[in-house]
């Protein structure tokens, strides 16, 4: 009983063990992670448009700026945000003269005068998220999203 008993306790700590040492590098889009993964992470929690996500980690490019950041949703579905703001349903020079006043730079941006939209990048997610929150302010009637990707794009 007792040999029993010690090796359920080492097998749970071997779990645990591994739990703990899982890292964001490990983590694919799309995975599902269970409560106690997600856990064992080092996450931020960040609230976008009314949907919770704990932010994992960043991924730089090679001038050390952050391309991507990895997020978790509330199903514990891995996702990606570029740190993208999208604005449709308002005219883009009306996009373009107020993220000029936000406080917070652009990394880059484009404005697409014949559809509508228009697309803003910025350095981090906590940034893309801030800029979200001051355009939907400041212009009620647009349409404003910072996208996450859940799964890898395919061509069929």
């Amino acid at each position: 009983m007792k040999s029993s008993n010690h090796m359920l306790l080492q097998t749970m700590g071997a779990l645990l063990g591994a739990l703990a040492s899982m890292s964001a590098a490990a983590l694919e889009l799309g995975q599902r992670l269970t409560p106690q993964q997600i856990g064992a992470l080092p996450t931020q929690t960040v609230t976008v448009a009314g949907e919770t996500l704990r932010v994992v980690s960043g991924s730089a490019g090679k001038s050390g700026v952050l391309r991507s950041t990895l997020v978790i949703n509330s199903l514990g579905a891995v996702g990606e945000s570029r740190h993208e703001v999208l604005v449709s349903q308002v005219a883009p020079s009306a996009v373009r003269s107020t993220a000029a006043a936000l406080r917070l730079p652009t990394v880059a941006s484009s404005f697409f005068e014949q559809t509508g939209i228009s697309a803003l990048r910025f350095a981090t997610f906590e940034q893309a998220v801030q800029a979200r929150d001051q355009l939907a302010r400041q212009l009620p009637r647009a349409a404003i999203a910072v996208p996450v990707q859940y799964s890898e794009l395919r061509a069929r």
